[in-house]
């Protein structure tokens, strides 16, 4: 089921833009204090207290004025109450009803369709209206559109006319937006398309104010296409300093952002600065772009009125390699001769436009995708920055609409825009992103795993390196504790391997080393033959040694002896045996001061940490 319409009509400058605005809300049609503002026909979806339905917005009736304007405003009027299922006549309700009122009232009293006559403009209960029962349509419902008095009320009206069924939501499809210059052709593009007097054409530049939707069927592909305003450059907008001029253009660009398609209309004489900005901001909004040269019948090409309208004479030739030169940013787009004022070309340039629009949701496996990346980069390696090789490892597309392609390298910031581009060629090259910007994306590391997993890899790597050192420091310190093995009598020996690295001793430990050797043996009492001996000679088993005078000994070590922190040496077991093949070596402090003496003297190094 359709959803019902509501037509809201009035003579010039009643506020029916901003009743359009208050109903949809939203600011879809320009208002101005200005008669005239509204030319085209506007439709918008509103929800009247869970009740849908679609108003129409029109320009002014003025049946006297017959220049200018005047005439297709009104038959813009006209067409909208034909089909709109309900009218809303809307009149300044400060005021008496003027002959081109009653005018308005003969022409809905013929229409024979319900009638919800609005007084605009009053925001008490003081003002008398009814003075407006002479239109015979029925009572008043007194609002201000602008403020919101009495909206409330109007609306409880019209919901009493809705049907109570829910009608489905439209689909709008495709949405194709023709966007350009003024007096380019767009208007009379849309009307060509849709096969009717859609919206205005005139010669003036500046004709279409607002952007208008129009839902059609192409080939049982639903589209909705938008018909927006000319855009004039930036300094001629403020030159004239008028906020319709304003807003003329931002719903142009309004317009641009809610498409899928942007059709870039351009006048066959030539290229200008201010296509390029409007091609620009089309580009980076991501949308897909073709190129429409419009008024390609004023060139005389014999063989474009022919049918051919791509590319392939030498006027089009030429034209095409002047789109290259000022529009270089959009070399992916395809551009179509055309001509709206005898249908040339029209059909195959919209059918071309349906046709790219699939392509903006393409997606391309990662699998193809690399080895396109591997053989370009193959074939042609990026250079190297400073002596170091930048290398790009992996590619993968992340989004669609427009498609984005991440692609990641070990120095991403040392790929060359140019590089980045022949990239870009090479995957064009490969798979259909015809008419579709492809955005390229260059990040750091391998891509095989995003930034949060490989952060906590290295994490989880961390801590397991730090749990096996302590194992490690743990199984050594115990190994250098037991003396459990040890047989009675037997004494323990800790030795030093002088010759590993970083383990020869300062001059300050081997002092220290001396005297605790001393002091050990003094304080061991003197015993007989079969004796027996005390459980352990090791310094392990008695408190921790004083430091010698001037604190700890060089390179921060504690007051334990290094060979109890470190453990036995790899070249001899805790009992003080050699193994096979072994060398005696030094036992005691003495020995080691003699034997580093005869080596010479000896830097002092800092302890392994």
């Amino acid at each position: 089921m359709a959803r019902p319409l509501i037509a809201i009509v009035g003579r010039p400058n009643v506020g029916k833009s901003t009743l359009f605005n208050r109903l949809a809300r939203g600011r879809i049609a320009l208002t101005e204090d200005l008669p005239g503002t509204t030319r085209d026909r506007l439709y918008a979806n509103c929800d009247i207290w869970g009740r849908f339905a679609t108003i129409i917005d029109t320009g002014g009736f003025d049946m006297a004025e017959k220049e200018g304007y005047a005439p297709q405003i009104v038959q813009q009027a006209q067409l909208a109450i034909d089909e709109a299922d309900i009218i809303l006549f809307v009149l300044d309700g400060r005021e008496e009803p003027t002959s081109l009122d009653f005018e308005v009232a003969d022409i809905l009293r013929r229409t024979r369709k319900p009638v919800v006559v609005a007084a605009n403009k009053i925001d008490t209960q003081r003002f008398e209206i009814t003075h407006l029962n002479q239109l015979r349509l029925g009572d008043p419902v007194r609002f201000s559109a602008l403020s919101g008095y009495g909206v409330g009320e109007l609306t409880e009206v019209l919901w009493e006319l809705l049907p109570a069924e829910d009608p489905e939501p439209k689909d709008e499809g495709i949405k194709v937006a023709f966007i350009g210059r003024p007096n380019v052709g767009k208007s009379s593009l849309t009307n060509r398309v849709l096969g009717y007097e859609r919206s205005m054409v005139s010669a003036v530049p500046g004709t279409t104010r607002d952007a208008i939707d129009t839902q059609l069927e192409w080939n049982g592909e639903k589209v909705t296409l938008i018909d927006t305003a000319g855009m004039r450059r930036r300094s001629r907008v403020k030159q004239d300093k008028t906020a319709v001029e304003y807003h003329m253009v931002l719903r142009a660009l309004r317009a641009v952002d809610r498409a899928d398609v942007a059709v870039l209309v351009l006048d066959a004489g030539g290229v200008t600065d201010q296509d390029t900005k409007i091609a620009g901001y089309a580009h980076e909004a991501g949308k897909a772009i073709l190129i429409c040269v419009n008024k390609w019948d004023i060139i005389g090409d014999e063989d474009g009125r022919r049918g051919k309208t791509t590319g392939h004479t030498m006027a089009q030739e030429d034209y095409s390699g002047m789109l290259s030169k000022y529009l270089p940013f959009i070399s992916y787009a395809p551009h179509h001769y055309t001509s709206a004022l005898n249908g040339m070309g029209v059909e195959e340039m919209f059918e071309d436009a349906l046709s790219i629009a699939g392509t903006l949701k393409q997606r391309i496996g990662t699998g193809p995708l690399n080895d396109v990346i591997r053989r370009a980069v193959g074939e042609h390696p990026p250079a190297s920055v400073k002596g170091r090789q930048v290398k790009v490892r992996y590619a993968t597309q992340a989004e669609v609409s427009p498609p984005v392609i991440i692609i990641f390298s070990n120095r991403p910031e040392d790929l060359h825009f140019s590089y980045v581009r022949f990239l870009e060629n090479q995957i064009r090259a490969k798979f259909p992103f015809r008419g579709v910007p492809l955005k390229l994306e260059l990040k750091r590391g391998s891509g095989l795993q995003s930034k949060e997993e490989r952060l906590s890899a290295k994490k989880a790597a961390g801590l397991e390196a730090t749990r096996r050192s302590d194992e490690e420091r743990a199984a050594r310190r115990k190994s250098g504790l037991d003396v459990s093995g040890a047989e009675e009598g037997d004494e323990m020996v800790f030795e030093y391997d002088m010759e590993d690295e970083g383990d020869e001793l300062s001059q300050d430990e081997l002092d220290f080393l001396e005297d605790e050797e001393d002091e050990l043996q003094e304080s061991q009492p003197a015993r007989e033959e079969g004796q027996a001996a005390p459980a352990s000679t090791s310094t392990l088993d008695r408190p921790a040694p004083k430091a010698p005078a001037g604190g700890k000994p060089k390179g921060g070590r504690s007051t334990v002896a290094p060979a109890a922190r470190r453990g036995p040496s790899r070249n001899a077991s805790t009992t003080g045996k050699l193994r096979k093949g072994q060398k005696p070596r030094a036992n005691s402090g003495k020995q080691l001061k003699a034997q580093a003496k005869s080596k010479g003297p000896s830097k002092s190094k800092r302890p392994k940490q």
